[in-house]
This record gives C-alpha cells, structure tokens and sequence, in this order.
C-alpha cells in the first residue's frame, strides 16, 4: 500500500506542505498516513476533527457557525451530530468524551456534505471544486497527493509524477536483460552485464 507523507507548516501556512527529507526546518512536524487516510488532509492540523472551515469557497454566515461548527474542536462538524444537552459536534468528538450522549444530526448533516469547498491541497496547485460530500473521494485519486515509492526506494513524489517513476526511473524497478532474457532490478543490471554468460565479447 502506498504511503501518503504530509508535513504541515505551522506558522507560515494552512495547506499541508510536501517535504522530501524527514527534516526540513525546525517547525515542521512530519505526519504519514496511508492511502485510506485522506481524512488526515481534509481535517487539517491542531485540534481540528471537523473539516478545515479554510476549504470552503463560500462564506459562512454567523447562523451557519451556529449550526455547523462542533462546538468542541470548532472545525465544521463530521458526521454531525447533537447531545443531550443540545450541543452540536462531530461524532468522533463526541466519542472521544465520556461527557456526551449524542444522536445523529441528519438535517445538519445534510447541510454540511452539500457545502462548497476546494481541494485541501489547492495551495500545491489542485484545482479541483466540489462538495464537502465528494472531497474525500476526490482525494484517493488527486494527483498532488504525495505518495512514497511502492518499490521501497524511498522517494516521495506527487502521485501522478510517482506512477512515471515507478515505470522508468525507479531503481528498484524491474528490467530485463536483453541477452539472457531474465529480469533484474535496474539497479542490479549493470553488475549482471559484468558477469552474463550470454552476453557477447
């Protein structure tokens, strides 16, 4: 499975910042999810459960923050619900305290998924727009997520650059020795052309 790398930026910027190197700077702070994660990127960074109030396109009214921001991490509630007290949050906020006994907000919920927003990472140059509803699953195919090489070679690229990689640049990738017709790793040809009882003097 391939591994998505995000490092966020906490003073200069809201949008996750790609690094290549586990350390590039002293505030950052290197966060790895897998491909199934990509919640991890539309919640953002802190305290945050919700969804990151910064990638929506339309603005909220004071009305709206009412009804659609979890009280307890102030990010636009995930799978809305309301307590028994009548405070609205996000289910997993209240799960996460013994304090609330919740029961799912459809009507909110409703709301919250037809909600305008743009891709987490337009900061990285996606230009994709749509509803909160259909982020998460824009974000399994969006080519600016940044993945770690499948073939263990440690590189970390944009996805759709990495899928080029993979085919033609990787070291770890598979070639074929054009005089014994066996297959090594591209790395390893050279050393084999040394020795390759097939080849010709």
């Amino acid at each position: 499975m391939a591994e998505i790398c995000i490092v966020y930026d906490f003073e200069c910027c809201l949008d996750p910042v790609v690094a290549f190197e586990p350390e590039i700077g002293k505030n950052l702070c290197r966060v790895k999810i897998d491909t199934h994660s990509t919640w991890d990127i539309l919640k953002g960074r802190g305290k945050y459960r919700g969804y990151r109030k910064e990638i929506l396109t339309e603005n909220l009214t004071e009305r709206d923050k009412t009804v659609l921001i979890c009280t307890v991490c102030e990010g636009i509630m995930k799978e809305a619900c309301i307590s028994s007290s009548g405070e609205q949050l996000c289910s997993c906020c209240g799960l996460r305290s013994s304090c609330y006994r919740c029961s799912p907000n459809l009507s909110v919920r409703k709301m919250i998924n037809s909600l305008k927003c743009s891709c987490p990472l337009i900061g990285r140059g996606c230009e994709w727009l749509g509803s909160l509803e259909s982020c998460e699953n824009h974000l399994d195919t969006c080519g600016y997520v940044h993945e770690k090489c499948e073939l263990e070679c440690g590189v970390v690229l944009r996805r759709d650059e990495l899928r080029i990689h993979e085919k033609e640049k990787c070291p770890n990738r598979m070639v074929k020795c054009e005089h014994c017709m066996k297959d090594f790793k591209s790395c390893e040809l050279d050393g084999h052309l040394e020795k390759c009882p097939k080849m010709k003097v």
